[in-house]
């Protein structure tokens, strides 16, 4: 019984150590960016390299976002800037995911993302609403040679 008994308090022992070294070594940070909560969570040893993903996802933002009115991709949708090589590959992939999802990922969804406008809208969109929004999208108008968004927003 005896032994038993130290079988069971050295478990115990050796559990408790591991779960709170563990938890100490870990470190959480959040930021916002590309309109959503990021969180990135890394041992200790590695939380540096945090700064250098926030980092990242700046710059990834200047690039893409949609809603930063001075971002590569908003220029792209409202005509004032051309075709960029990293929004054409990002955009390139985009179009053959929505060619085989059959339009389940539509990479013009920008209407109906500004529909529901969860950060604003108090009240979801009407069902008539809802089929204004779906008209305006449609990832078979755009073309990439020679490019056209076809009336069309990407997001």
């Amino acid at each position: 019984m005896k032994k038993i008994l130290s079988v069971i308090i050295v478990i115990f022992v050796i559990f408790t150590f591991f779960s709170c070294t563990n938890e100490s070594k870990n470190v959480t940070r959040q930021t916002f960016a590309l309109d959503t909560v990021i969180s990135i969570t890394t041992n200790k040893k590695d939380s540096d390299k945090i700064s250098g993903a926030f980092t990242l996802l700046s710059e990834y933002e200047k690039v893409f976002s949609r809603t930063k009115p001075e971002s590569k991709l908003s220029l792209l949708n409202s005509g004032q800037e051309e075709l960029t090589e990293d929004i054409e590959k990002v955009l390139s992939f985009s179009l053959e995911m929505s060619r085989l999802t059959n339009g389940a990922f539509d990479v013009t969804v920008a209407p109906l993302v500004d529909l529901w406008n969860v950060k604003e809208r108090k009240t979801p969109p009407t069902a008539e609403e809802i089929e204004i929004a779906r008209f305006k999208t449609g990832y078979e108008d755009i073309s990439l040679s020679p490019f056209s968004l076809g009336g069309k927003a990407i997001d």
